[in-house]
């Protein structure tokens, strides 16, 4: 797949179906976000999920966080139960990153950890996978029992979290963004 088409195709998915993906397929999507554009990439860590115990323990607190939290949509879809934090997505990847002055000033680790997902939802594209990058879901890898219940370190802060597996129904047509947000300055 060239790389245009993997644009044109990837979709946020949000509803992913029961069933687990091949562990090359998961190996090929982290290696995509490790080979992202970095300015500090040893600091980074992929944290794959899989395990269905701790992906419900994920499920149940992001729920009471996202009833805690001061964001009326984010209240509204945990006090649904019908919702789930998860989309039913069969492997989670949590990419995080110790904080230091320098990448708090420079907003370095925000940028690589997000060039890092970006590449990963296109390779996902490209391996015949649904994907969706799902910010909220940063509390709740921001939980200390959270993030010892999947390994990141307690001095990692979580900034990016991609769900992939395959999508539980037929995906949209991509409908091509702004026509007019571009200016130049010549």
């Amino acid at each position: 797949m060239e790389l245009q088409e993997a644009i044109m195709k990837q979709r946020v998915v949000k509803n992913f179906l029961l069933r687990n993906v091949p562990p090359e397929k998961i190996d090929a999507v982290v290696k995509a976000g490790n080979c992202a554009e970095h300015f500090a990439p040893a600091q980074m860590l992929f944290t794959v999920i899989t395990n269905k115990a701790a992906m419900e323990k994920i499920e149940n607190t992001a729920r009471r966080i996202w009833l805690e939290s001061n964001v009326p949509a984010m209240q509204k879809i945990a006090a649904n139960p019908e919702n789930a934090p998860l989309c039913n997505a069969p492997v989670v990847i949590v990419i995080s990153a110790p904080d230091t002055e320098a990448t708090l000033l420079l907003r370095t680790n925000f940028v690589d950890c997000s060039a890092a997902a970006q590449n990963m939802l296109l390779s996902a594209a490209e391996q015949g996978l649904s994907s969706c990058m799902m910010q909220p879901l940063l509390m709740t890898f921001s939980d200390a029992e959270i993030k010892r219940l999947v390994g990141i370190p307690a001095e990692h802060r979580p900034y990016a979290a991609v769900l992939l597996g395959y999508a539980a129904e037929p995906v949209a047509e991509k409908k091509i963004g702004q026509k007019n947000n571009v200016q130049y300055c010549s």
